[in-house]
């Protein structure tokens, strides 16, 4: 959808006057004919389609509408132009209409509204007391509009034609499709406006009790205004700011006046003089694109902006940025708090990046220092000693033998320094925010009396999740740091499976849409605080119950000598152990049929079979005459 609307964008932008022969009759003796070269269309044609289609895309409604929008209806809030009083079929004079909020988008010139009506305003300057208060000066320019739409369609090429029929045939669109086409994307947003957000900027009917009692905020429709500009929403360039000026060059221009850059700047309405400046920044912040993408004689490079050097002296001085820009005070408006978070992420790993190579640089200016001052202590030295020192009745004093000496302290001096530089590493290394899993380690240690690796602090090869669990009163509202991603659910997997993510984790997990491939640490080192599920929650304590056996009887049997951890076996030994381990599992639960059986059965199986054995064993220990359907017993977790 949004392809198809860069495609028309782009092909009304581009449109020119072409030139046609035409041949008239003459008037001399014996008649014939002569040619003559003829000019079909403006400039203007362009410049006021390519604005018509990208305003009326923005604002989500009639071309009729679009077509009777006054420059007094515009003014400039905080990132974007707010356009009021719009009329609608229910409200021909715009009394209950509320504000479209309509955005640049730097990222995708040709679909930038605001770059558009930049070029229409100062292509149209030179105005005067007597000019229309209408964006779009004449009457029926909804008519024109469709006559310059179908005349650009035609002239696509073919490819371009082949991705507009995916959606229809190129005949089909007119102008009422800027406005089905605008919230059809919008809609298509996975986690996006809402259908009633949409629903309101498009002015459409919500029912009785809904339009009663549901009305529009600047909160949804700026949210909406942002979408429906085309930025993604995957990344924190959703909150792009708008190019503007810096506060210093927008007092220099006051005071040397708009007026000279815009001719006519005085008789424009006061509400859109506020807006010349923004139209003017993203010319020149856009000036590359344009002149790639525009043609040599276009009348925009012989305005005013242009000849007199004006885009040429702020050419480098324009601000844009992502959420908020320091300099000017300018905070992006419109924007969910998702998009907050990545851009805090993003500054983050910004941030981390910076530092690395910093330290990089410093331990390599640091051992190239050393090595250079080494390189030179050994003669220094020997030089000293041979001046200061006199030797008698003793092997003389060589340059050589100091060098030789020199050399083994220069030896010890570089592993001192490796060692200094190895253990900056660890300490760098260490800093990652899951090492406030400490405290849940240590609970566990004092609980069960057993040392639980915090894999995820020590290894910083594996990926951590920051999320608050609502299961836990006291930290449902706190988020904290976890080895898995909320909502983990564990792999129904087989035993052989889950013993390898317990020991190992799973380095090639993927979340999100598009998946990301994220790297989980070993399942062992999991707490059931770390689940958001219940059910995940219980399941991790019966695969813990399960993955213990299996380890206790891999030791009882001598696979693996005492004090060997598992995980650091490779894929391959760890996987001969498995091999010689479960059968014996399977047959001290099973029996002697428990080998036909070997590796069909899941965690839960063997959970439900452990606990039934344990029942069976308590019940001959206490009372054989007891059946063993009346004794409770819970594996120790």
């Amino acid at each position: 959808m949004l392809e198809g609307y860069s495609i028309i964008a782009e092909a009304l932008m581009s449109l020119k006057p072409s030139v046609v022969v035409k041949e008239t009759p003459t008037q001399k003796k014996g008649g014939g004919f002569r040619k003559h070269a003829f000019r079909e269309g403006t400039w203007m044609q362009s410049i006021f389609s390519w604005c018509f289609f990208t305003l009326g895309w923005s604002m989500m409604c009639r071309s009729v509408t679009t077509a009777e929008t006054l420059l007094t209806q515009g003014s400039w809030w905080i990132d974007c132009m707010r356009v009021e009083g719009l009329k609608t079929k229910g409200d021909q004079f715009g009394e209950k209409g509320h504000p479209r909020h309509v955005y640049a988008n730097p990222l995708k010139p040709s679909d930038c509204p605001i770059l558009a009506l930049a070029v229409k305003t100062f292509c149209e300057s030179c105005r005067n007391m007597e000019s229309s208060s209408n964006i779009f000066d004449g009457d029926f320019q909804e008519d024109r509009f469709a006559h310059l739409l179908q005349t650009a369609l035609s002239k696509l090429p073919e490819q371009c034609v082949k991705k507009l029929t995916h959606v229809g045939a190129v005949e089909d669109i007119g102008t009422h499709s800027l406005r089905k086409g605008s919230v059809s994307y919008v809609l298509s947003l996975i986690g996006g406006p809402s259908v009633i957000q949409v629903f309101l900027r498009a002015c459409w009917s919500l029912g009785n009790v809904l339009d009663r009692y549901i009305f529009a905020d600047a909160g949804g429709d700026q949210f909406v205004g942002r979408a429906a500009t085309g930025m993604p929403m995957t990344d924190s360039s959703f909150a792009t700011l708008p190019p503007h000026l810096k506060p210093a060059d927008f007092v220099q221009i006051s005071e040397h006046g708009w007026s000279n850059l815009l001719p006519g700047y005085e008789h424009y309405p006061a509400c859109f003089q506020g807006v010349i400046p923004y139209l003017f920044a993203s010319i020149v912040y856009h000036e590359e694109f344009l002149r790639q993408n525009l043609d040599a004689q276009h009348p925009l490079f012989s305005t005013t902006i242009f000849t007199r050097g004006y885009v040429e002296k702020y050419r480098n001085r324009i601000l844009v940025g992502e959420w908020k820009c320091e300099e000017s005070g300018m905070v992006a408006t419109g924007v969910p708090h998702s998009i907050l978070i990545l851009a805090r992420m993003d500054r983050c790993d910004a941030k981390q990046d910076q530092h690395t190579k910093k330290l990089e640089q410093l331990q390599t200016d640091m051992a190239n220092y050393i090595d250079q001052r080494m390189s030179d202590l050994p003669s220094q030295v020997a030089r000293e000693i041979l001046k200061t020192v006199h030797v008698e009745g003793a092997v003389p004093l060589t340059e050589e033998g100091v060098l030789k000496m020199m050399g083994s302290m220069e030896k010890k001096l570089h592993e001192d320094v490796g060692e200094m530089f190895e253990k900056l590493s660890r300490q760098i290394s260490s800093i990652n925010p899951a090492t406030v899993r400490e405290s849940v380690t240590s609970e566990h240690t004092a609980r069960t009396g057993t040392v639980q690796l915090n894999t995820v602090g020590v290894c910083p090869e594996f990926d951590t999740f920051s999320w608050a669990n609502p299961r836990y009163a006291k930290m449902k509202d706190q988020p904290t740091w976890h080895p898995v991603p909320k909502g983990f659910v564990l792999p129904k997997s087989n035993v052989f499976d889950g013993w390898m993510f317990w020991h190992f984790g799973n380095s090639r997990y993927e979340t999100g849409n598009p998946p990301i491939v994220k790297k989980i640490a070993p399942y062992s080192q999991m707490v059931q605080m770390d689940l958001d599920l219940k059910s995940e929650a219980q399941q991790l304590s019966r695969m813990k119950v399960v993955m213990e056996q299996v380890d206790a009887v891999t030791y009882e049997q001598g696979h693996i000598p005492q004090g060997v951890r598992i995980c650091t076996l490779s894929f391959t030994e760890a996987s001969t152990v498995f091999q010689q381990t479960f059968p014996r599992l399977i047959q001290s639960l099973y029996g002697e049929s428990g080998g036909k059986r070997l590796g069909s059965q899941s965690i839960k199986t063997l959970y439900e079979l452990q606990l039934k054995t344990k029942k069976t064993l308590l019940q001959a220990q206490l009372d054989p005459m007891v059946p063993s359907e009346s004794i409770e017993v819970q594996l120790e977790i």
